[in-house]
């Protein structure tokens, strides 16, 4: 929850904002949220499943390794350009919001994220074809809640987002 209010509280003040160099200044705020929410996801459904032996700091610690690259990719990207090549405010649906023509190291850990979602889903789906039928709601619940935020960021990514540029997820 916590990582999904920094990407939200970091998102929020963004759109508020009218400079480019304000903008961009706080999406490595943001990417400390929208990288471990999706390691933070799979720990979830790891836990959820009873796989709570599997959960150990060293395990914890290598899937955050990523997550912490792409944040200081994200805020030295000047230097590089692995996280976007260039970056533009776009004025839609009555806000500012940054679009990015991103770069290698996005789309790596773009593929890294969701890759930890699904992995997620998968001990969830595994869990609910396993379980009574109450704990299978439980489950399915849980997925259906998960897809909901997935599926507006990869409407967003693959720009068919009905909202523009506005980042829903």
């Amino acid at each position: 929850m916590t990582a999904a209010a920094i990407w939200s509280g970091g998102y929020g003040i963004e759109v508020l904002l009218d400079r480019l160099d304000d903008k961009l200044l706080l999406v490595p705020i943001q990417y400390v949220g929208i990288t471990t929410v999706p390691v933070f996801w799979f720990f979830t459904a790891a836990q959820l499943t009873g796989r709570t032996r599997t959960i150990t700091p060293r395990l914890l610690a290598s899937a955050l390794v990523i997550p912490v690259i792409t944040v200081s990719l994200t805020a030295t990207n000047s230097s590089h350009h692995l996280m976007w090549e260039d970056a533009a405010i776009v004025v839609e649906t009555g806000s500012m919001s940054l679009e990015f023509v991103r770069g290698p190291w996005f789309w790596f850990s773009w593929f890294y994220s969701y890759l930890a979602f699904f992995a997620g889903f998968g001990l969830l789906l595994y869990r609910a074809f396993a379980e009574t039928s109450m704990f299978r709601s439980q489950m399915i619940a849980t997925i259906v809640a998960g897809t909901i935020p997935l599926g507006a960021n990869l409407l967003f990514l693959t720009d068919l987002n009905p909202m523009g540029a506005f980042d829903p997820g």
